[in-house]
């Protein structure tokens, strides 16, 4: 139904933050029943608490791929330990998860190398999982995240090596996972700085959106279609530049059983005037 019981909360994750911002806050039922989340770097600027690239450390900066219904035998396993900072219980870790026997890991993680990936979709007809990743200050990312994938940060940027984290731009050794450059990437300009993943649409309205990834920019307001084939980019186009009235942006896509599309525009706290919109299309 519709109704939250909050007497039944349980905490599946529980570690100490030290700053308020790059939480990640995406979670997602893959096609594989298993729960993945996603997680920041912890926060501050340039990769401060050192999280990217590691994962023996705590868990973050990556996105995590979970058992909550425990199945047990030949497809997960309890965890073998614990985060630095924290605590964990209610779940397993199914055993082919790209890091599982790893000495030292932390077994939940499925991809790894995020700073921020804020927004995250399976693809329903693929099966592909999009990450919008926010960048540092050089580049906003896209990228289709798979088992065992390294989206490079701290020691990159997108495609660009970032010198200011404790990696100082070199990828570190052993390198953990498969390395994987984000699919698109766009600068920090024009307005342009904080990327919202979205969907890859599969809905019936718009026939010529029909398999591009649909993704915006929460301080520009604008809204793109993605042209992803091949493994490769053929074009993006933009099709809307939401109002000023926006307030503080676009954050977050949603999709329906159909398919269709809606997004999420923040409000100002005081006048409670955050909306649901939908795409409709322009009689010009």
């Amino acid at each position: 139904g519709d109704f939250v019981d909050p007497s039944t909360e349980e905490v599946l994750i529980d570690q100490q933050d030290e700053d308020k911002w790059h939480d990640g806050a995406c979670i997602q039922f893959g096609p594989d029943g298993f729960l993945y989340v996603s997680l920041g770097d912890e926060g501050y600027t340039d990769d401060h608490f050192e999280n990217g690239q590691r994962i023996d450390k705590d868990l973050f900066s990556g996105i995590l791929r979970i058992d909550v219904d425990r199945i047990g035998g030949s497809v997960s396993h309890e965890p073998p330990r614990q985060p630095e900072t924290g605590e964990t219980a209610g779940y397993f870790i199914p055993n082919d998860n790209p890091f599982v026997g790893v000495r030292g890991a932390l077994e939940e993680f499925w991809s790894i190398g995020f700073r921020n990936p804020y927004r995250m979709s399976f693809d329903r007809e693929t099966g592909e999982l999009w990450v919008g990743d926010v960048g540092n200050e050089l580049r906003e990312e896209i990228n289709i995240a798979f088992r065992g994938s390294n989206h490079g940060w701290s020691y990159a940027e997108g495609s660009v090596p970032f010198e200011r984290s404790y990696l100082r731009g070199r990828k570190p050794q052993p390198y953990p996972g498969i390395e994987a450059a984000p699919i698109f990437e766009y600068p920090r300009a024009n307005g342009d700085t904080c990327v919202i993943g979205g969907y890859v649409y599969r809905g019936q309205k718009y026939p010529q959106l029909q398999g591009k990834y649909l993704f915006g920019d929460n301080s520009s307001s604008r809204v793109w279609a993605l042209e992803y084939e091949g493994g490769r980019v053929l074009g993006r186009t933009e099709l809307v530049d939401m109002p000023e009235g926006s307030q503080i942006g676009l954050s977050s896509f949603g999709e329906d059983a159909a398919g269709e599309l809606y997004l999420c525009v923040l409000g100002t706290r005081a006048a409670r005037d955050g909306e649901i919109r939908k795409l409709e299309p322009t009689n010009s």
